[in-house]
């Protein structure tokens, strides 16, 4: 049974970007944090995409990569007015279930939404609606399928106006239209280390695997969890309350020096920070963490914040 919708904002900063400026519009841009040679990309337009530039691209490969390509400070104020704009026209569809980042909203199917058929008219009539209230520089993908997990790695399958559904029958082995591990939400580059060490190469494998392989791989009940969702079966997420956060990320060789880590903690602390804005949060305090042969850990307290420009240069201390 159908039961879950996801839609996924195409572009994300760039296209809202290219809507409140007209002359960007078919242009190719990219969102930074901060706009340095070093900085690096958390949004780029479609026109820029196809130039291969996208999420976590260096400034200066941005530049070599994509000739002429516009690049700009991102601007968190206009994405928050945006988002809740967004919410507006999706409501006057469906009620909003949960919104989890700035560009995704998630909905719950009940009734005769629950019917493939018509769960796919709501889909387009939600892009109909945000296609008159927005310019056609910003699209959405949907994802609908039978839990938010599903759904949510549909909107993946199909970008720029996609739409997809995963039905019960076509659960797990749909996921393994995905080429790679690291393509499914939730899995990092140090979880598909761990799978690979049980092996597990391939998103195939992965969704053939028991129960209790999960369980071992994970090393407990999450892996179980795992092998439920990839099935379809709703998995209630436990509340907690929300303490701290942040992103990690495996450097790739070719990013283990100074300006390459810099870089990526500046992207990590861009997202970081956006989460914060997005849930009503401000920070108080700022940690930053190594992990390898040398591990280390530094901490310190701040002035109450939201901003990335606070937050910048003392990541990058």
């Amino acid at each position: 049974m159908i039961r879950a919708l996801v839609t996924d904002l195409n572009g994300s900063f760039a296209a809202m970007e290219q809507h409140h400026n007209p002359e960007l519009r078919g242009r190719a841009i990219a969102v930074c944090p901060v706009l340095a040679p070093n900085g690096c990309v958390v949004a780029s337009s479609r026109e820029a995409k196809r130039y291969g530039v996208k999420c976590g691209v260096l400034v200066q490969d941005a530049e070599r990569m994509c000739p002429g390509i516009h690049l700009m400070e991102a601007t968190p104020g206009l994405y928050v007015s945006y988002q809740k704009r967004m919410r507006e026209v999706f409501e006057s569809v469906l009620p909003v279930h949960l919104e989890p980042n700035i560009d995704e909203f998630r909905f719950r199917l009940i009734g005769d939404e629950t019917h493939p058929a018509r769960a796919r008219e709501i889909a387009l009539d939600m892009k109909r609606a945000l296609r008159e209230a927005f310019s056609p520089c910003v699209t959405m993908s949907a994802g609908i399928g039978p839990n938010f997990f599903l759904a949510k790695a549909a909107t993946n399958l199909q970008k720029d106006d996609g739409l997809v559904i995963i039905t019960d029958e076509e659960a797990p082995h749909a996921l393994t239209r995905f080429p790679k591990l690291t393509d499914l939400v939730g899995i990092s580059g140090r979880m598909q280390v761990r799978l690979n060490a049980h092996g597990i190469f391939t998103v195939e494998q992965l969704t053939s695997a028991s129960k209790e392989k999960l369980r071992e791989v994970w090393g407990g009940v999450v892996g179980e969890r795992w092998w439920y969702q990839m099935r379809g079966h709703e998995i209630e997420e436990a509340k907690t309350k929300t303490s701290s956060l942040g992103h990690s990320h495996v450097l790739p060789r070719e990013r283990r020096n100074r300006e390459g880590v810099k870089a990526i903690a500046i992207r990590l602390l861009g997202k970081a920070a956006a989460r914060l804005r997005h849930g009503g949060y401000w920070a108080s305090g700022l940690s930053v963490s190594v992990s390898g042969r040398q591990s280390w850990e530094r901490h310190r307290l701040i002035p109450e914040t939201q901003d990335d420009r606070d937050l910048i240069p003392l990541v990058c201390e």
